[in-house]
């Protein structure tokens, strides 16, 4: 390949959240970004990882997002933006690397909590929703019980966050080649 392909997404060099309007230009060698934040490049032999993390197996929590580090510490981080033009992204990245990039790139995606993870959470759950319930059945008071019912609901939320905290997903690799449908938008 010759030319070079332009994609207008989403993204942020490093692993920030913030995205910001970028034109990354992609040929036979390397990806070239720039945006309101600097410009970088990565060439396809400097590539170390790239991540497609899924999010929550639910379908309307999809991420889209595809993390791509360098040798040199660089990062870019794509983001959707428009479904099309990301899922024809991820599938050029893939098509320009080489037998030896596949075999030196890490592919990586989020992990599935450990199956004791998800029943701290689930049994966290049944305390949390009693305490919940029961102030309505018992407090008189249906302010001061809708206080307690809530102040339950975070609780729980902030148990499963240290849940997850002490027992991280197991980080989990995909392989490049197909590059399996369910890494890009629907």
């Amino acid at each position: 390949m010759s030319s070079k392909v332009e994609f207008q997404l989403p993204a942020y060099p490093g692993r920030r959240n913030f995205t910001y309007p970028t034109a990354i230009t992609a040929d036979e060698s390397e990806l070239i970004w720039t945006s309101v934040k600097g410009s970088g490049t990565i060439a396809y032999r400097e590539i170390t990882a790239i991540e497609l993390p899924l999010g929550d197996p639910d379908p309307g929590q999809w991420t889209g997002r595809c993390i791509i580090s360098g040798a040199r510490g660089q990062v870019l981080q794509v983001r959707c933006g428009s479904p099309a033009v990301y899922a024809e992204f991820v599938r050029f990245l893939h098509r320009q690397l080489s037998a030896g990039d596949r075999t030196r790139i890490s592919f990586e995606t989020d992990g599935n909590r450990t199956p004791k993870a998800d029943r701290l959470i689930a049994f966290g759950y049944l305390p949390c929703a009693a305490l919940g319930i029961g102030a309505f059945l018992v407090i008189a008071d249906k302010r001061l019980a809708m206080g307690i019912a809530v102040g339950a609901i975070a609780a729980w939320f902030v148990y499963a966050a240290i849940v997850d905290a002490l027992l991280p997903k197991s980080p989990t690799t995909y392989t490049p080649d197909p590059l399996d449908e369910k890494f890009l938008p629907r």
